[in-house]
């Protein structure tokens, strides 16, 4: 009984002492910020968590940290820029939407596996020649990669469902599927489009898409095949957009001008796309049995001309 009654007080008296230590260590952050390793952590009090507001090392290769003790950690801006790191190990549970802004001898960029979500951006970082992502991810962030002119390649695994605008614009590895008048990469998503602006016809097989243009003064046309289920919503003034019965996920343009949804959706009668423009007082028209067969004969011949990622 004393053994046990004197271990019960060993316990209390260690995790009184460990509060004590991270009453201490939160006091130090609080007041002047405290050195671990190679960051300077600090409490934002305008956001509420710790950062890291600066970086001392001088490793070619850094894993980002994501905690400290128990804390999540935020990254201060522009902490990497001008340093001597090559390669940047992202882990899985790092914070979102940071941005790496003139990381100018930055040459490979790897995420942990067990992501999800890359919603990292580099700008200005055109060292960047490598960008390892695992399988575990699903969502790829617009404007991630854009204007990186180191970067040639990049596999996307079949896990990627989704890939938001200008993910990769402005890269050399856009330039690079100029002649694909549609290339497409993980899970059915249309990354490249380089067809007619006039009449765009979105092939049977593909599964997401972003806008294909914004404002015109010209009558345009756009046929979403069947298989669509995630499609950015842009049918801007002088637009028709032609859809299936099939239920799809509509991406809204962060835009308030109206003008970016003005055009005319047609679909089936009874459709989801014919309820949702209900819902969202969005022009809309029945369509008729002829454009429905041209709207078949389109996004099925259409698929003969997909250009697939070849990830061997």
């Amino acid at each position: 009984m004393l053994n046990t009654h004197n271990k019960k007080v060993k316990s209390r008296y260690v995790i009184i002492l460990l509060v004590i230590i991270l009453v201490i260590v939160v006091a130090r952050i609080t007041l002047k910020g405290i050195w671990v390793k190679d960051y300077h952590y600090v409490y934002d009090f305008k956001d509420k968590q710790i950062l890291a507001e600066a970086y001392r090392g001088n490793e070619n290769i850094v894993e980002l940290p994501s905690h400290l003790g128990p804390f999540d950690v935020a990254l201060g801006s522009n902490i990497f820029s001008d340093t001597v790191i090559t390669k940047i190990v992202i882990p899985n549970d790092f914070v979102k939407n940071y941005t790496f802004l003139h990381c100018d001898n930055l040459k490979e960029v790897e995420f942990e596996n067990g992501t999800t979500c890359i919603d990292t951006w580099f700008k200005k970082c055109n060292g960047i020649e490598q960008v390892i992502i695992p399988e575990t991810v699903s969502e790829i962030a617009g404007g991630t990669f854009e204007a990186c002119e180191g970067l040639e390649k990049i596999n996307i695994p079949e896990s990627v469902k989704y890939i938001g605008v200008h993910a990769f614009l402005n890269t050399p590895f856009e330039r690079s599927h100029n002649d694909d008048k549609y290339y497409v990469v993980g899970d059915g998503v249309l990354l490249f489009y380089n067809g007619s602006k006039d009449c765009v016809v979105v092939p049977k097989g593909i599964k997401q898409c972003n806008y294909f243009f914004t404002k015109s003064d010209e009558d345009r046309a756009v046929y979403y095949s069947e298989t669509v289920e995630n499609a950015y919503l842009m049918v801007p003034l002088h637009t028709t957009a032609y859809f299936g019965n099939e239920e799809i996920y509509f991406e809204e343009s962060s835009e308030e001008d109206y003008q970016s949804r003005a055009g005319t959706l047609v679909a089936p009668a009874g459709s989801y796309v014919e309820k949702y423009c209900e819902e969202h007082k969005l022009n809309f028209r029945v369509m008729t049995e002829e454009e429905e067969a041209i709207w078949r004969e389109k996004t099925e011949a259409a698929a003969s001309e997909i250009t697939y990622q070849d990830n061997n």
